[in-house]
């Protein structure tokens, strides 16, 4: 008797292979515990449609659709995966506009262990070979019950997806759901993002300014006021810059001479501050900077937002007679600074183009050659001159020309973290550097230097690349490694002959810096739509407070010396609390609750003031080429 043998179908290897692929893909993000059941979800929403497909009469327009559906959601997935490892969040669809950028960038993402090679083969490799499965299988004996059944089960689909992008009951667990669960979450964000477009009608700014300053930290007082008055500003925006290397030392060696010395006289000193950053890291963190708004999570601000009017530190300094340069060894397009520049206020925006590249290294020109040349720019400007300087060299993956390293490591520290402390401790040469020759110029006396790191440079990571990272960093700096210390930042700001000299523990962001540095320079903000609050006049303890949008999402906050930390599927109780100064876990109370609601409606709130453009009525004056 010959025995029948059994030989899988084609659309059988179809769903193994897509199986395989969802597990890489949760995998990859990371999800654990009960969240990795979405795999599952995903994987019955998409089998569900191969089937319908599989069964429709029309067999080459099924097999294009087929086609088109795989391979985008594979590249889906791929591009999920990716961008995940990085922001620990899906993108949104206006990522699509900034591919760009996001390729500019791709060298320093895939150090980052984020980019893959196998990992891209991984999501991609099989979709010419599962298009031919899908053709043969439709050559298959076809059954007319399952054809109805795919029908049935089709339309399933669409209610279930409807259900979780819709969310009518908006149950935090459907949330949740639809946040991790791929597909619903794409769908959903396309369905928000024609919503807004659609949305834009007349709303009630009345209502908006008043609930903003109910939710907005308060500062009162006059300390430190127009101890900067008529002065030149320079604001230099540190690239990749933490707090935690100033005062230190390596191997007998001072990390941030320069920067330690400044401290000792004249200087402010903010050592609890943190990046307020959305989806554009450091151009967000000049956008935040400047205008103190929260940056969004959709997409960079520089983007979304460059039609749109402001009113921030440019334009306040413009309308008191100020020439407004902006200085950036890049190209003019690279995060569409050519763009938005103009938009915020700048005279002159001094980039590769306009300036000399006679020495490049990684990003851009170096900063001091960067520095040097303003220098130059700024000794033959006739009265008072505001200058934004964006620094480029401290870039991941700090592998600096032999001819820039000056801090010498030991064998075993020639790692991501080693080489991390040698960048740093060039950007501090470089920051030593313009500050002699400002004095050589005769323009050292005359002029406030306000300096912050953009972002963290040691990124917190579970993948084997972090290893050095996880395993020197917290021997270095003698405790944890954690958000507080990977997004606290430094905000320096040096009054020469001020005589002040105070180190301010109040908690702030880069959203917080306009009201800063607008009571130094002593003007005022004529505008209502500002996020932040002077940092160096805060006085109720309930004010000392700062939101965050990315890395720790939307909904995360520090609160004094309490970080909190929202759980990633965007509820309250799968979140985490703790004392930035021990470390200890803190219990979830109500009242932290509240101030998770508050930080996020203050996200919330600047979006929608910046959706709506209520700028408006605050337009500048107009741009001149240099």
């Amino acid at each position: 008797m010959k025995t029948k043998t059994y030989t899988p179908k084609s659309w059988h290897i179809i769903y193994c292979l897509f199986a395989l692929k969802i597990v890489i893909f949760y995998q990859s993000v990371k999800l654990e515990g009960a969240v990795r059941f979405v795999g599952l979800l995903t994987f019955a929403f998409i089998t569900i449609f191969f089937e319908f497909m599989r069964q429709r009469r029309r067999k080459a327009l099924s097999a294009m659709l087929f086609g088109i559906v795989y391979g985008l959601s594979s590249l889906i997935m791929m591009a999920d995966a990716m961008y995940y490892g990085y922001f620990v969040q899906y993108p949104s669809v206006n990522q699509l506009f900034q591919l760009d950028d996001l390729i500019a960038t791709s060298g320093a993402i895939e150090l980052q262990g984020v980019i893959s090679t196998i990992g891209i083969l991984l999501f991609l490799w099989d979709i010419p070979f599962v298009i031919y499965w899908f053709i043969k299988s439709q050559k298959e004996v076809r059954n007319k019950k399952r054809k109805s059944y795919s029908s049935f089960f089709f339309l399933l689909m669409l209610m279930i997806i409807g259900v979780l992008v819709w969310n009518p009951l908006k149950d935090d667990k459907v949330l949740g759901v639809t946040r991790l669960e791929v597909i619903s979450y794409h769908v959903s964000d396309i369905v928000k993002f024609i919503g807004e477009k659609m949305a834009r009608s007349s709303i009630k700014e009345e209502e908006i300014q008043k609930e903003l300053k109910e939710l907005v930290p308060k500062a009162e007082g006059r300390k430190y006021r127009g101890i900067g008055k008529g002065k030149n500003l320079i604001v230099i925006q540190m690239e990749s810059f933490q707090n935690f290397p100033i005062g230190r030392t390596y191997n007998g060696q001072e990390i941030t001479p320069n920067i330690n010395k400044l401290l000792k006289s004249d200087t402010l000193y903010f050592n609890n501050y943190y990046q307020s950053l959305g989806k554009g890291n450091t151009a967000d963190a000049e956008f935040a900077t400047l205008n103190s708004f929260y940056p969004v999570t959709e997409r960079e601000a520089y983007r979304l937002y460059v039609e749109n009017n402001y009113n921030g530190l440019p334009w306040l300094l413009r309308q008191q007679g100020y020439g407004t340069l902006a200085f950036h060894g890049n190209v003019r397009t690279f995060w569409n600074r050519g763009q938005m520049y103009p938009q915020e206020g700048f005279d002159f925006f001094y980039s590769q183009e306009y300036l000399n590249p006679t020495e490049i290294s990684g990003f851009g020109i170096t900063d001091k050659e960067l520095f040097r040349q303003a220098v130059d720019i700024l000794k033959q400007q006739t009265g008072q001159t505001f200058s934004f300087m964006v620094t480029v060299t401290n870039h991941i993956p700090y592998d600096l020309e032999d001819s820039l390293v000056s801090l010498k490591l030991k064998p075993e520290d020639e790692t991501l973290f080693g080489h991390y402390l040698q960048a740093v401790h060039y950007a501090d040469e470089a920051i030593g550097e313009l500050i002699e020759r400002l004095k050589e110029e005769g323009l050292y006396e005359n002029t406030v230097i306000a300096m912050y790191g953009d972002h963290h440079g040691m990124l917190i990571s579970d993948d084997d690349f972090y290893k050095s990272i996880q395993e020197e960093v917290p021997k270095y700096i003698g405790r944890e490694y954690d958000y507080d210390e990977m997004l606290n930042i430094p905000l320096i700001i040096h009054v020469p002959n001020s005589g002040v000299k105070e180190t301010i523990e109040t908690t702030g962001g880069e959203v917080d810096f306009l009201p800063t540095i607008a009571n130094i320079m002593d003007l005022t903000i004529p505008q209502p739509y500002i996020f932040g609050k002077d940092i160096a006049n805060v006085t109720e303890e309930k004010d000392d407070f700062v939101a965050s949008v990315t890395y720790l999402l939307e909904g995360s906050f520090v609160w004094g010396k309490t970080m909190y930390q929202i759980g990633r599927d965007g509820t309250f109780e799968s979140g985490r609390a703790w004392n930035t100064d021990t470390g200890e876990e803190i219990p979830l109370t109500e009242e932290l609750k509240e101030q998770s609601k508050r930080a996020k409606r203050l996200v919330q709130l600047s979006k929608k003031v910046l959706d709506y453009n209520l700028m408006s009525d605050y337009a500048g004056q107009n741009y001149l080429e240099p």
